[in-house]
């Protein structure tokens, strides 16, 4: 394997997701707004409206009480 993938995560990690996005090559960058026309936008926003309604209600609360150990073990070593 090229180690694409352990750079790309790494820089999520260290950089943050939004600022990585610039390190990304050209390749990316084009194979992303390619693909972004693609995208079922009205599927999108109800996942995303779906998505906030469990924020407000407080309801993703509940998955983070009963996730299994290993995520927990993996959101606390990103100091969540």
């Amino acid at each position: 394997m090229s180690g694409e993938m352990e750079l790309v995560f790494r820089g999520f990690r260290e950089a943050g997701f939004f600022r990585s996005s610039g390190d990304h090559g050209p390749t990316a960058v084009f194979g992303g707004l390619t693909r972004t026309l693609e995208m079922d936008r009205e599927a999108m926003v109800g996942s995303f409206r779906t998505i906030l309604e469990d924020i407000r209600s407080g309801s993703f609360t509940v998955g983070s009480r009963t996730r299994p150990p290993t995520a927990t073990r993996c959101w606390r070593s990103l100091g969540r």
